[in-house]
Order: C-alpha cells, then sequence, then structure tokens
C-alpha cells in the first residue's frame, strides 16, 4: 500500500474511533436519549465505528451507521445526539464523494429520516423530519460539489497526460523525421560527390600520359567536385546545429542544375541539360529536392550504367515539375547498389505527394522521372 493510501486509512480508523466512543458516550447520557442503556451505547458505538470504512466500502458504511441508529430510534425511541448528527454527516458525505449509487444514498437518509421520527406525534415528527432531511441534504450537495471537483481534476490530469503523449511522440517523430532527413542528405551529397570523383579520377589515369590537358582538367574536377561536396557538408552540419540563418549555405535550386551537369560531364560520359515548358516560381523545397532527384540520377547512372550519354531534363507542366534523369546504360548493372538512394528519392517524392518512377527505358538504357506537384 502506498503512503498515501495508509495515511488516509489511519485517519479514518481514526475518525471511526472517535465517532464510536462519542456514540458510546452519548448512549448513556440522559440529556439525548429517552431511556439510556447499555444496548443504546452499544449501537451508537457501532455507528460511529462504521465510519473507519467510509472511504473504502462507503456504502456498507452508510447502511451499518443508518440502520444501527434506525434501531435506536425504533426499539427505544426518538433521539437528539451531537454524536448521532456527526455519523449522519460523514456517512451521507463519504457515501455521495466515495460511493457510486446516488438513489441508494437518498433512499438510506430518507428511511433513517423517516424511522428517527416514527414514535414521534406529527407535529413533532414533520419538524424533526424537516431538519434531518434539510440537514442530510446539505451533506450530500456537499459530497456531489466534491465528487464533481474531483473528476474534473481526474479529467485534467488524464487530459494532461495525454497532452504529454501526444507531445512525447510529436517529439520522437520529428526527431526521426530529422535523423531520416539527414541520413538522405548525407547519401546524396557523398554518393554523388564520390561517384563524381571517381569517375574524373578514371578518366585522369586514361588521359594522363596521352593527353595530359585533359588529364590534368579531370583532376581539376576532382578538386572541385571534393570542395563542393565539403561545402554542403559543412552547411548540413551547421543545419543540423542550429546556428544563425544567415551563415547557413543556400539550398540547391532549379538554377543549379545547368551546373550540375557541367560538372559531372566528361569525354567519357556526356551529360547535356534541357528545360521543357515555360519557367515558373516552384516552391524553394520542392526545388531543393529536384536538385537532390537529379544529383541521386547522376550519381546512379556513373557507379552502375557504364553509360556513355546522359540527359537531365527538367519539365513545367501544368500542374506539377517533372525531373527526369535518362542514359543509355546497361540495365544489368542497376543491381549492384543498395538502392538506399532510389529509395531516399521515393520519400523525398512521397512528401509533396508526387510521383516517380524508374526501370529500363524502351530503347535502351535506363530512365528515373519524378514528378513534384506545384499545385493542389
Amino acid at each position: 500500500m502506498q503512503a498515501a493510501g495508509r495515511r488516509w486509512l489511519a485517519v479514518d480508523l481514526g475518525l471511526g474511533v472517535l465517532l464510536g466512543a462519542a456514540g458510546f458516550t452519548d448512549g448513556l447520557s440522559t440529556s439525548g436519549f429517552p431511556h439510556p442503556s447499555a444496548g443504546v451505547s452499544w449501537l451508537m458505538a457501532l455507528a460511529g465505528a462504521a465510519q473507519s470504512l467510509r472511504r473504502a466500502r462507503p456504502l456498507p458504511a452508510l447502511t451499518l451507521s443508518m440502520a444501527a441508529m434506525s434501531t435506536v430510534a425504533v426499539v427505544y425511541g426518538h433521539f437528539e445526539s451531537g454524536s448521532s448528527l456527526l455519523i449522519t454527516l460523514s456517512a451521507t458525505y463519504s457515501a455521495v464523494v466515495y460511493g457510486r449509487n446516488l438513489p441508494f444514498v437518498v433512499a438510506a437518509v430518507v428511511g433513517f429520516a423517516a424511522a428517527l421520527n416514527l414514535a414521534q406525534p406529527v407535529e413533532e415528527a414533520v419538524a424533526d423530519l424537516v431538519f434531518t432531511l434539510v440537514f442530510s441534504g446539505l451533506a450530500v450537495a456537499a459530497g456531489l460539489a466534491v465528487r464533481t471537483l474531483r473528476g474534473r481534476a481526474a479529467l485534467s490530469a488524464v487530459r494532461t497526460a495525454v497532452l504529454e503523449d501526444e507531445v512525447d511522440t510529436a517529439a520522437r517523430e520529428a526527431a526521426e523525421r530529422e535523423r531520416t532527413l539527414l541520413a538522405r542528405e548525407l547519401h546524396d551529397i557523398l554518393a554523388h560527390g564520390l561517384g563524381v570523383i571517381m569517375l574524373q579520377a578514371g578518366a585522369a589515369e586514361h588521359a594522363l600520359e596521352s593527353d595530359p590537358e585533359r588529364a590534368r582538367a579531370a583532376i581539376g574536377s576532382v578538386r572541385d567536385t571534393a570542395r563542393e561536396a565539403i561545402g554542403e557538408l559543412q552547411a548540413l552540419v551547421r543545419t543540423v546545429r542550429a546556428e544563425a540563418a544567415d551563415h547557413r549555405e543556400p539550398q540547391p535550386t532549379l538554377a543549379d542544375l545547368p551546373r550540375l551537369a557541367d560538372q559531372v560531364s566528361t569525354n567519357g560520359f556526356a551529360v547535356s541539360f534541357s528545360v521543357d515548358g515555360e519557367p515558373r516560381a516552384v516552391p524553394v523545397a520542392i526545388q531543393a529536392s529536384v536538385y537532390r532527384v537529379a544529383q541521386e540520377g547522376l550519381t546512379n547512372a556513373i557507379k552502375h550504367s557504364g553509360a556513355a550519354t546522359c540527359q537531365v531534363q527538367l519539365g513545367y507542366r501544368p500542374h506539377d515539375v517533372e525531373i527526369a534523369v535518362l542514359d543509355d546504360g546497361v540495365d544489368s548493372h542497376r543491381g549492384q547498389g543498395s538502392r538506399a538512394g532510389l529509395i531516399g528519392v521515393c520519400e523525398r517524392v512521397s512528401v509533396f505527394g508526387g510521383a516517380v518512377r524508374f526501370g529500363p527505358r524502351s530503347g535502351g538504357g535506363w530512365a528515373l522521372v519524378a514528378a513534384f506537384p506545384t499545385s493542389r
């Protein structure tokens, strides 16, 4: 049993002892009872002692107290005592607050009031009956008020707990989204940068003796790609550390797509960029995702396709903007990767309610096409 439960049990036991002792003492008095005797004392003591159960068993405690005092009234005659008022108040109030049967409480109080005044003359019985009912009614009203307040407090506690759970859940989900976004960004940056470096390094090695100028250009491209990848990683780290906005690198936009194509393009892997449709304003978040999809498509083409040419096509449609990466590579190489990049592409597009498709092209090669809705 918890400490609070033990404390309240001790309080109720103490109250039962006090009321039982008061009832027993009153039973021997000639001022309150017309026929004081040991029987009256023990019945009143029982009525008072029953209140030690007022919280644990409120309805049985009420029944026992009212039955004992009703027996005194019926057997020994109408009585008036201070202990009976205290017992009635405690029993009625506790049964309303801790019990769950208000009609039973009302019936017990009315029955006790009737039994208490059963042996009196009519004119006296009416006045005493009214007094008993009004007194007991005040105890009922007080009990109802306290029960209502307790109910509201309990409901408020439940709502607070539910709200705290919702806040915790939202925080966990937000943290998970941030981790997923961070992993996706790291994959896009590193996979693309290392893929381009691998391609340019291979070209430099191939041309090192036969075409030194081309080899130097490829090595310079490796340096530039590495520098750009490091810059993007630093920007990502600053974002994670929540530095001031004016210290963060801007997110890539649609205007950066031509530079991306030029950066990847080499003599052995020619990349072209084209725009179809009338350019228009596109939300910044979508522009960044379009760039990342194009970056992932080029990375996959470099690593897995063995393609000689690749096309990056940006299309402005009536209700969406579409990015397509089309290469002339070999389909059989596409199963070599972990497909984490394509999963990331699908996640990016699904955030905006768009559509993505990828697979072999009818004329040979591979296609990755993603459409981002720009109007609802």
